[in-house]
Protein backbone atom coordinates (compact mmCIF):
# COMPACT_ATOMS: atom_id res chain seq x y z
CA UNK A 1 0.00 0.00 0.00
CA UNK A 2 2.76 2.51 0.80
CA UNK A 3 4.44 1.61 -2.12
CA UNK A 4 1.53 2.21 -4.54
CA UNK A 5 1.06 5.74 -2.99
CA UNK A 6 4.47 6.64 -3.96
CA UNK A 7 3.94 5.72 -7.38
CA UNK A 8 0.91 7.68 -7.42
CA UNK A 9 2.42 10.61 -6.52
CA UNK A 10 5.34 10.45 -8.33
CA UNK A 11 3.11 9.69 -11.41
CA UNK A 12 1.36 12.96 -10.51
CA UNK A 13 4.67 14.73 -10.82
CA UNK A 14 6.34 13.09 -13.71
CA UNK A 15 2.53 13.26 -15.52
CA UNK A 16 2.75 17.65 -14.66
CA UNK A 17 6.01 18.05 -15.42
CA UNK A 18 5.88 16.30 -18.61
CA UNK A 19 3.04 19.11 -19.76
CA UNK A 20 4.96 21.43 -18.55
CA UNK A 21 7.47 21.07 -21.37
CA UNK A 22 4.63 20.08 -23.88
CA UNK A 23 3.31 23.81 -25.14
CA UNK A 24 -0.33 23.30 -25.85
CA UNK A 25 -1.22 24.66 -28.93
CA UNK A 26 -2.71 27.68 -29.36
CA UNK A 27 -6.54 27.82 -30.52
CA UNK A 28 -6.65 29.94 -34.14
CA UNK A 29 -9.79 31.84 -33.88
CA UNK A 30 -10.67 33.06 -37.79
CA UNK A 31 -13.41 35.56 -37.35
CA UNK A 32 -11.45 38.70 -36.50
CA UNK A 33 -13.50 41.95 -36.01
CA UNK A 34 -12.30 44.98 -37.45
CA UNK A 35 -13.71 47.39 -34.61
CA UNK A 36 -11.96 50.50 -32.97
CA UNK A 37 -12.84 51.28 -29.65
CA UNK A 38 -12.96 54.65 -28.62
CA UNK A 39 -12.80 54.62 -24.87
CA UNK A 40 -14.79 57.33 -22.84
CA UNK A 41 -13.20 60.43 -21.77
CA UNK A 42 -15.01 61.56 -18.32
CA UNK A 43 -12.68 64.44 -16.50
CA UNK A 44 -13.53 65.25 -13.50
CA UNK A 45 -12.45 68.40 -12.01
CA UNK A 46 -10.85 68.23 -8.31
CA UNK A 47 -11.79 71.24 -6.97
CA UNK A 48 -9.58 71.77 -3.45
CA UNK A 49 -9.62 75.01 -1.14
CA UNK A 50 -6.59 76.10 0.51
CA UNK A 51 -7.41 77.45 4.63
CA UNK A 52 -5.90 78.95 7.24
CA UNK A 53 -4.76 76.95 10.11
CA UNK A 54 -4.06 78.69 13.01
CA UNK A 55 -2.78 76.45 15.07
CA UNK A 56 0.02 74.60 14.29
CA UNK A 57 -0.57 70.52 13.96
CA UNK A 58 3.10 69.22 15.24
CA UNK A 59 3.89 71.65 17.88
CA UNK A 60 0.24 72.53 19.11
CA UNK A 61 1.15 76.28 19.49
CA UNK A 62 -0.28 79.08 17.34
CA UNK A 63 1.25 80.84 14.71
CA UNK A 64 1.99 84.18 14.37
CA UNK A 65 0.83 86.21 11.74
CA UNK A 66 3.53 87.78 9.36
CA UNK A 67 5.51 90.62 9.29
CA UNK A 68 4.85 93.12 7.43
CA UNK A 69 7.91 94.34 5.45
CA UNK A 70 8.41 98.30 5.10
CA UNK A 71 9.41 99.38 2.32
CA UNK A 72 12.59 101.78 3.04
CA UNK A 73 11.87 105.91 3.26
CA UNK A 74 12.80 107.50 -0.17
CA UNK A 75 12.17 111.47 0.02
CA UNK A 76 9.88 112.74 -2.79
CA UNK A 77 11.67 113.42 -5.88
CA UNK A 78 13.14 117.10 -5.95
CA UNK A 79 10.55 119.51 -8.63
CA UNK A 80 12.87 119.60 -12.33
CA UNK A 81 13.29 123.98 -12.11
CA UNK A 82 13.40 125.37 -15.48
CA UNK A 83 15.71 127.92 -13.78
CA UNK A 84 18.95 127.70 -12.99
CA UNK A 85 19.74 128.36 -9.05
CA UNK A 86 22.97 128.78 -7.50
CA UNK A 87 24.71 130.44 -4.69
CA UNK A 88 27.75 131.97 -4.90
CA UNK A 89 27.88 133.75 -1.12
CA UNK A 90 26.47 136.69 1.87
CA UNK A 91 27.42 139.91 1.80
CA UNK A 92 27.31 141.66 5.37
CA UNK A 93 28.16 144.89 6.36
CA UNK A 94 30.10 145.03 9.72
CA UNK A 95 27.64 147.17 11.74
CA UNK A 96 24.36 145.69 9.96
CA UNK A 97 22.32 142.84 11.03
CA UNK A 98 20.90 142.27 7.74
CA UNK A 99 22.47 139.99 5.56
CA UNK A 100 22.66 140.36 2.19
CA UNK A 101 22.95 137.46 0.05
CA UNK A 102 24.28 136.65 -3.82
CA UNK A 103 21.87 134.55 -5.97
CA UNK A 104 22.96 133.31 -9.42
CA UNK A 105 19.62 132.73 -11.59
CA UNK A 106 19.93 131.70 -14.99
CA UNK A 107 24.10 133.28 -14.97
CA UNK A 108 22.91 136.59 -13.92
CA UNK A 109 23.55 137.49 -10.75
CA UNK A 110 21.42 139.14 -7.70
CA UNK A 111 22.18 140.57 -4.43
CA UNK A 112 18.95 139.56 -2.32
CA UNK A 113 18.16 140.16 0.92
CA UNK A 114 15.31 137.63 2.76
CA UNK A 115 11.69 137.84 1.50
CA UNK A 116 12.83 139.55 -1.61
CA UNK A 117 11.51 138.19 -4.91
CA UNK A 118 13.67 138.40 -8.63
CA UNK A 119 12.36 135.98 -11.41
CA UNK A 120 9.86 134.57 -9.61
CA UNK A 121 11.91 133.31 -7.42
CA UNK A 122 11.73 134.25 -3.39
CA UNK A 123 14.93 133.97 -1.37
CA UNK A 124 13.17 132.67 2.12
CA UNK A 125 16.05 132.64 4.58
CA UNK A 126 19.89 131.87 4.01
CA UNK A 127 23.20 131.09 5.70
CA UNK A 128 26.58 131.32 5.01
CA UNK A 129 26.54 127.63 3.71
CA UNK A 130 23.14 127.73 2.29
CA UNK A 131 19.86 128.95 1.27
CA UNK A 132 16.38 128.52 1.10
CA UNK A 133 14.30 129.34 -2.03
CA UNK A 134 10.82 129.12 -2.60
CA UNK A 135 10.19 128.76 -6.91
CA UNK A 136 7.21 127.38 -8.68
CA UNK A 137 5.52 126.87 -4.55
CA UNK A 138 8.24 124.36 -4.15
CA UNK A 139 11.07 124.87 -1.31
CA UNK A 140 14.48 124.79 -2.59
CA UNK A 141 17.72 124.25 -0.47
CA UNK A 142 20.85 125.28 -2.20
CA UNK A 143 24.12 124.90 -0.99
CA UNK A 144 26.63 126.99 -1.08
CA UNK A 145 29.81 124.98 -3.36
Amino acid sequence: MLVAAVLIIWGGIAIKINSGLRPKEIPVIENFQNQVFIPSIHVEIDSFSIQKIDRDPFLGTFSKPPKKIKKPFRPPPKPKSLKQITYAGIVQKTKSKTPVFVVNINNRQYILKKGQTVDSVTLVRGSTNEIVVRYNRQLQIIKRP
